[in-house]
Formats: C-alpha cells, structure tokens, sequence
C-alpha cells in the first residue's frame, strides 16, 4: 500500500530546498516582474512533472544505471547554471537600474522554456524523484496508482513554485532589490557559480 501521506511531506520537505529553479524564478521576479517570473515557475514545474513521470515509468533508475547519459545531462546542467552565474555578474558589474515596466514585456515563451531546460538538466530532481519512488512506491502500484502519485507530486510543486514568483515580485522585495540589485546580482552570480562547479564535481551515482 501506498503511504500518500509520507509522499507529500517528502515533496513538500524537498520544496523548502532551495535550489537552481528556486533561485531562478526569485531572480526573474525581482527583475523583469511577476508574469514573467510565472511563467519559469510553470516551465519548472513541467519539468518536475517530467520527472516524476520518468520515475514512474523507471526512467530514473535507467538513467543512474547508465552512467553517461546521466553524465550528460550534469554537465548540460552544470554549463547553464555558469551561463545564468556570467549574466548575473555583468549584470552586478554593469550596475544598470532596475527598469521593471520595460522587462515585464519579456517573451512568456522563452521564460516558461528557461524554467523547463533548468530544470530538466539539473541532476538533483533524478536523484530525487528515482529515491522517492523506488523507496516509496511499491514496484507493485498499479497505473492508476502511479498517475496519483504524480498528480499528488505535482499539485504542492506547483503551488510552492508559482508561490515563490508572487513572493519574489512584492513590491517591499522590489523595492529592497531595486536598492540593493548590485549585491544581490553578485550573490545570484556566486551562488549559480558554486551550484554548476559543484555539478561538475560531483561524483555520477553508481
């Protein structure tokens, strides 16, 4: 039997983790609005959709067992994680102001692909959802079993990233981002820095 209830704190737990698509959606909120910043959470929450059904299928445990397409995928990863730490930093080291109302008319598109290819090539989300399921989900679970257990997966997703692009695009956080763009650009540099080289550290499952 299914334990739904273990699954959601599991998920919810996993949430409070900030992440690369955490930190991307509050960046993208910050500078260019909430509608654009929806829309990488949409992207993001596609993408663990995706995930959690490769998992579901045993996509996960193929992955980890095939040691050069999970290689693949980290340092696709990694690379677009240093892409977003490079425009970070010559954001910070150009020292522009913060021009919101132009920024909000940004393609909706390309933000919910961003959302998506970060994502999908971030390592952690299948290591993640292959443990959760292998470790929670009986390898007995019928389809219809399986589909709940990615809806139930998908719901406080949603919720919790969505969330973060209307908290990240208050206008007190705006206001303090607006006076502070410079340091806080420099720390999303360091920090999408230390995430890509930390990727490219580490060690693929065996």
């Amino acid at each position: 039997m299914i334990n739904y209830q273990l699954i959601l704190f599991v998920t919810v737990v996993g949430l409070m983790s900030p992440g690369p698509s955490v930190l991307l959606i509050a960046n993208t909120a910050m500078n260019r609005g909430r509608w654009i910043a929806v829309h990488v959470a949409l992207g993001v929450t596609a993408g663990s959709i995706i995930w959690s059904s490769a998992a579901a299928l045993g996509m996960a445990a193929i992955m980890t067992a095939n040691a050069w397409l999970f290689e693949l995928f980290r340092y696709a990863g990694a690379a677009y994680l240093l892409w977003l730490s490079y425009k970070s930093a010559k954001s910070a080291w150009q020292h522009s102001r913060l021009t919101l109302a132009n920024s909000v008319k940004g393609s909706t598109r390309r933000a919910f692909f961003t959302g998506l290819a970060v994502h999908l090539t971030n390592p952690k989300p299948v290591l993640f959802f292959g443990s959760l399921y292998a470790l929670l989900v009986p390898s007995t679970a019928t389809n219809a079993e399986l589909a709940l257990v990615v809806l139930l997966i998908g719901g406080p997703t949603l919720v919790a990233f969505v969330g973060y692009a209307f908290a990240f695009s208050s206008l007190k956080v705006i206001a303090i981002y607006g006076r502070m763009k410079r340091w806080i650009e420099a720390a999303f540099a360091l920090v999408f820095g230390s995430l890509g080289v930390g990727i490219l550290l580490s060690k693929s499952p065996s």
